[in-house]
């Protein structure tokens, strides 16, 4: 109908600005941790090397602790913290059913504000895992608003993490497709071991 033809036209809109603005990045990035800012050391020392290559360096992620006096009083490093995701009950499984997508939405959109709202237009730099939603959110905003590069740090596969946590059979399998589509849409990858990397081949 109108609607779809619309939206269609919308996002080839929206792609073809992403595709003009890639062509003139500028020295910005933005590093999405996700987690604890304070607690997460890889990233923000992926922040502070950035920066000291000349990068404007927002860093995303939960504000729970303090980040080291070396990032914040670094000119070229922000922080923009972002709401603690929803805790979901372990069971009812079908509760947690219910509820999971639901808590993906909202930090979904969450993300996408702050995401967006750094205003990078060089590099976003994700960590993994969590992989819901941060990878979707993350290409999503890059190919159809910011035409930034997308790098993605790979610390481990976010459905082994679920397993771990009693997750359901189906919700950790959705989990694994997700991240096999998604994962190799990134412009870029770096991996915490070699053995990661070689994992990633496979």
């Amino acid at each position: 109908g109108d609607i779809g033809r619309g939206l269609v036209l919308l996002l080839v809109g929206l792609r073809l600005l992403a595709l003009l603005r890639s062509r003139r990045r500028t020295k910005t990035a933005t590093v999405v941790v996700m987690g604890d800012i304070g607690r997460s050391p890889r990233m923000l020392n992926h922040a502070s090397s950035l920066a000291s290559a000349g990068f404007r360096v927002c860093v995303v992620g939960y504000a729970d602790s303090a980040p080291p006096l070396h990032i914040t009083n670094n000119p070229q490093i922000s922080i923009r913290g972002i709401p603690p995701p929803w805790k979901l009950p372990r069971s009812p499984k079908p509760l947690y059913l219910l509820l999971a997508p639901l808590a993906a939405l909202s930090r979904m959109f969450s993300l996408l504000v702050a995401i967006v709202g750094s205003g990078s237009s060089g590099v976003v730099l994700v960590q993994n895992p969590p992989s819901i939603p941060t990878l979707l959110v993350a290409r999503l905003s890059t190919w159809l608003w910011s035409g930034a590069a997308l790098v993605v740090d790979w610390h481990n596969y976010g459905y082994t993490i679920m397993q771990t946590t009693g997750a359901p059979g189906a919700a950790v399998g959705a989990a694994r497709l997700y991240e096999k589509i998604l994962g190799p849409l990134a412009d870029q990858h770096l991996c915490v071991s070699r053995a990661m990397a070689l994992d990633l081949k496979t």
